[in-house]
């Protein structure tokens, strides 16, 4: 037998069980419930057949009698036979004491069983639905991840996102190299001081603001915005030359204007130029700005650290 054969056949042994531990415990209560109500009865019907042949008996002390035994030691006491009170009590019990009590309690105990079989169903039906419902979703979110991953978009801020960053990096600094251009990259991320005090639910809006501030100041042909981590965000800037921290401290500035939570944005960024060199790669530079941001962020944050070759010729690039 499978290990998902046994599961079932488990649920529905412990359903049954279930269903048959409250069916005994209502048969129980029921039964003990009717016979204590059959006794009370049963001992009034007992008073009044002693009151009429027994004297010396405080009535109203033998209408609080609950019990046939507490009655006995009442009569008892003022001096009737035990065998006296079992000729007298015996008819009385016998006609109040039946099989009745069982019955209606089987009755209930039944109902209960079925009841609680059916309300166990329904929820283990639900719980599976519901976990259905939970599979599905996942599913779902996972293809739209993959749909995301595979068109290379970010799906919070619509820019590139990291996978296909690392491709065009790579495209590009081949590119520098073989065309003879400068190459900037510009790493920048919001300082931890800033998103510590941000409600975590301010977050996508945060990026989201950001994104759109970026694509405002950077929009050249060719030149790429993305989106590589939660909070971190990448422009490479083909050629573009020393001029690029010009551009850094803009972009920091600009962000001071996105004000969440009642607190102005704080950046720092790190930036690179390289010439076009055998030392120009993907890792190179990606590393060598990492380390820059590293800088801008121990040095107390909200500022530019920079890296920038000099270059012999003047090509297009953003200035003041």
């Amino acid at each position: 037998m499978s290990v998902t054969e046994q599961k079932p056949r488990e649920g529905w042994f412990s359903q049954l069980l279930m269903a048959a531990a409250g069916g005994a415990v209502v048969w129980a209560g029921t039964v003990f419930g009717l016979h204590a109500y059959e006794e009370q009865v049963a001992v009034q019907g007992i008073r009044l057949a002693l009151e009429a042949q027994v004297s010396g008996v405080n009535q109203q002390a033998a209408d609080s009698v609950k019990s046939i035994d507490e009655l006995w030691q009442m009569y008892a006491a003022s001096g009737l036979e035990r065998a006296d009170f079992d000729r007298v009590s015996q008819p009385v019990i016998d006609s109040h004491f039946t099989l009745l009590p069982e019955l209606i309690a089987g009755l209930a105990a039944i109902l209960i069983f079925f009841t609680v079989n059916l309300l166990v169903m329904n929820w283990r039906r639900n719980r599976r639905y519901q976990a259905l419902v939970d599979e599905h979703q996942q599913s779902l979110e996972m293809s739209r991840e993959q749909i995301e991953q595979a068109s290379g978009k970010d799906p919070v801020t619509g820019l590139v996102n990291a996978s296909q960053f690392e491709i065009l990096l790579d495209i590009e600094c081949r590119r520098a190299v073989r065309e003879f251009t400068p190459l900037s990259l510009i790493l920048l991320e919001p300082d931890s001081e800033y998103l510590n005090d941000l409600p975590e639910e301010d977050h996508p809006v945060m990026a989201q603001l950001l994104a759109k501030n970026l694509q405002q100041t950077v929009f050249r042909p060719g030149d790429v915005i993305a989106r590589i981590s939660d909070y971190r965000f990448a422009l490479l800037l083909p050629a573009t030359n020393e001029q690029s921290p010009q551009l850094a401290e803009r972009l920091r500035q600009q962000a001071t204007e996105i004000v969440l939570g009642g607190q102005p944005m704080l950046l720092s960024l790190g930036v690179s130029t390289m010439q076009p060199s055998a030392q120009l790669s993907a890792a190179h530079i990606q590393q060598l700005t990492e380390d820059l941001l590293q800088q801008a962020q121990n040095n107390g944050g909200n500022q530019v650290s920079f890296n920038t070759e000099q270059s012999l010729e003047v090509p297009v690039t953003y200035s003041d």
